[in-house]
């Protein structure tokens, strides 16, 4: 297990979030760059459920990632992307 990192996390990321016992993987993600600070904001389902009747999807913001537990998948594009 690793502590968050300030750059962009990787889709497939799974997650542990302030005041939530479940894990969280990442599903979307969005961010801008300012002063030179990446604020990044994503989209998760709860593990192992997924987004169903029973279990929403949710806004996590990067302030609330307690710990990253497992990092996504990333290539060059995910890079080219988060570069952006």
């Amino acid at each position: 297990m690793t502590e968050k990192s300030p750059e962009l996390l990787p889709l497939g990321t799974a997650v542990k979030i302030k005041d939530d016992d479940s894990l969280y993987i990442i599903i979307s993600r969005g961010f801008q760059k300012n002063d030179g600070q990446l604020l990044a904001g994503y989209a998760g389902v709860p593990h192992p459920y997924g987004e169903g009747s029973k279990y929403k999807k949710m806004t996590i913001a990067t302030k609330d990632i307690l710990e990253v537990v497992h990092l996504g998948y990333e290539d060059d594009l995910d890079k080219d992307f988060a570069q952006s």
